[in-house]
């Protein structure tokens, strides 16, 4: 049952996640929304990415649901974001994609929504209650087929009317985008430099995670050819990195604040005071960034489910996740790579500068990278509250996610990741030379934590 996170599913293919227990979860979906969700024959939306393992768990999993009842469209090997899209306009009961998001080739995994809010921890474990015991709902579903591909280039063309007079590098890393964007964008105007452009779910050019990718084809790409910008995708096609003109990557805490500018430049209804989202990784520039151009900042858990559903809640204009994730309620609330790719273009011919100038200009901190010890989520739990336990009074404690102490020369964090058996860490100091000191000041309760993040800083 370790394929059951909080947010989604997933394990290695051929392990812990294997065609029978797709089947099963896809039968325990159908129950689930039947006894819980009062549909005696729901509808489900089901898509999957361009892994290897993708057609036989998805295989699996639309027999399971057709088994317990389920009315089943599958509109097969899509990008996540474009899944999303077809989600929002088919108004069906529940949705699920397989896939493992930017996770290296042997994984997989299960995306999914039990209604039209993104699931709840207490949703899965519900799943996995059924899908324990066995206890499924039996019927005669059905299965049909839809194309979604032209509507989504059509929505993508209604955002951007303009032309876009720009050279840009598109890395779409052999996964989701692969046969779609380079398309629409050359439609638009754009002069596309495409790399791994070929649909390829064994990404065999680079890591399906462009955050811990160097990205050195792209950023040589932009160089050479003098691109405008460049930007790379992760597997199934939610996260964008971005790299400027000089062939550089972005901060992705900069991403942040600048996409954010813009969207609250252009996307913000008048007289209001728009609400944008970010996560407790983020640096202290976005809510300080967020707040300098008339928008309230609003601090959430990291997870696209959390962030989602905070967005939705609070009817919030803009959010980011340091992890590529940038969500907008110009699509109900969700994040997409390829619409944020396109809109830091936009914003590049709004402002009349280069993405390295406007880059360069956001102010920034010292920050750390999320660090990652190895950890199982019962000891790192633990471990998060040892250091909640050991702040001072006169500091501020936010237990958002995790614990994230306050200081005022920076701040430390610790959560449990809800992708990755670890400890994730990260630390801000305002001045260079704070951060070992804030790290031991955080962490001094724990000193096994503390030698193994002392190694990763030096």
């Amino acid at each position: 049952m370790s394929i059951f996170k909080p947010c989604d599913l997933r394990g290695v293919y051929g392990d812990d996640l294997t065609d029978d227990i797709m089947k099963r979860v896809g039968q325990a979906m159908a129950t689930l929304l039947i006894r819980d969700g009062g549909r005696p024959s729901p509808t489900i939306l089901v898509a999957g990415d361009l892994r290897t393992s993708t057609p036989a768990l998805k295989e699996g999993l639309v027999g399971g649901m057709a088994a317990g009842g389920a009315k089943v469209v599958d509109i097969g090997i899509v990008p996540t974001p474009l899944f999303y899209f077809a989600f929002a306009k088919l108004h069906s009961d529940a949705c699920a994609t397989v896939t493992a998001s930017h996770n290296p080739p042997q994984f997989n995994g299960l995306k999914l929504c039990l209604s039209s809010m993104p699931v709840r921890p207490d949703q899965i474990d519900r799943l996995a209650e059924i899908v324990a015991s066995g206890d499924f709902e039996t019927g005669k579903g059905s299965v049909r087929r839809e194309d979604f591909r032209q509507r989504y280039g059509q929505f993508i063309r209604d955002q951007f009317r303009d032309r876009m007079p720009l050279c840009v590098a598109v890395d779409c890393g052999n996964g989701g985008y692969s046969a779609i964007a380079p398309q629409i964008m050359a439609g638009l105007g754009i002069d596309v430099i495409p790399l791994f452009c070929e649909p390829d779910g064994r990404f065999p050019n680079r890591s399906p995670d462009p955050t811990r990718d160097a990205l050195e084809a792209l950023c040589t790409a932009v160089r050479s050819k003098r691109a405008d910008y460049g930007m790379a995708f992760d597997g199934d096609g939610d996260r964008v990195v971005f790299v400027d003109n000089r062939g550089r990557k972005v901060n992705v805490d900069k991403a942040i604040v600048l996409l954010g500018r813009h969207t609250l430049a252009t996307q913000a209804r008048p007289g209001v005071r728009e609400k944008v989202v970010y996560e407790v990784n983020c640096s202290r520039i976005v809510p300080e960034q967020i707040e300098a151009r008339g928008g309230e900042p609003l601090l959430e858990k990291a997870g696209h489910a959390f962030i989602k559903t905070r967005m939705l809640a609070e009817d919030a204009l803009y959010g980011g996740e340091i992890s590529g994730h940038f969500f907008y309620r110009a699509l109900h609330g969700g994040d997409d790579g390829f619409y944020s790719g396109l809109l830091m273009g936009q914003m590049l011919l709004r402002e009349g500068r280069s993405l390295s100038e406007l880059a360069d200009d956001v102010p920034s901190y010292h920050i750390s990278p999320k660090l990652r010890m190895p950890c199982d989520n019962r000891k790192a739990a633990e471990i998060v509250e040892r250091i909640a336990a050991g702040a001072g009074r006169d500091q501020r404690v936010r237990r958002v996610d995790g614990v994230r102490i306050d200081y005022a020369d920076g701040w430390g964090l610790a959560r449990v990741s809800v992708t990755e058996p670890v400890l994730s860490l990260r630390f801000e100091a305002v001045r260079e030379g704070l951060m070992e000191g804030l790290a031991r000041r955080f962490l001094r309760p724990t000193p096994e934590v503390l030698d193994f993040v002392l190694q990763e800083l030096s």
